[in-house]
């Protein structure tokens, strides 16, 4: 229980506590055993990462083997890459987004591959994660009407 031998929670580890006046056994954090720098520290951007990954190569899987116009250079045209970030994108959303994982979400066709030479479209998923409080900070005081400025 970490609320009653705490430590291990700090050190990086997932812990388990008890809450006052609340029933029941509740994971402290969700810290996993990475660098504290790191953006997978907690389990849920771990999870989402993992949605955002299955569903970002789920929704590039239909230009697999498809004709890619490219330029003079091999690289992927403009007009075909905003298209393909426009539609790849528009999935990821309703999988990340909408399915209440994430703020936003957006993939992004690399533009410096040659797409000729190396058969690869390359692409980048970036996410917005939700912001979560590890802790809670109240502050209390009184107040006397008599004394507030008018």
């Amino acid at each position: 229980d970490e609320d009653r031998t705490p430590g291990l929670d700090d050190a990086g580890f997932m812990t388990l506590r008890t809450m006052r006046g609340v029933s029941g056994v509740y994971i402290s954090r969700g810290t996993m055993l990475v660098s504290p720098t790191s953006d997978y520290r907690q389990l849920q951007q771990g999870a989402v990462m993992d949605k955002a990954a299955t569903a970002g190569h789920d929704a590039m899987l239909v230009y697999l083997n498809r004709a890619i116009r490219t330029n003079a250079n091999g690289t992927i045209k403009e007009e075909v890459a905003q298209q393909i970030e426009r539609e790849a994108t528009a999935k990821l959303e309703r999988a990340i987004v909408n399915a209440g994982h994430a703020e936003r979400v957006e993939l992004l066709v690399l533009r410096t591959n040659n797409v000729l030479s190396t058969k690869e479209l390359k692409y980048r998923v970036r996410v917005l994660p939700f912001g979560y409080a590890e802790f809670i900070d109240g502050e209390y005081g009184f107040t006397n009407p008599a004394l507030a400025v008018a």
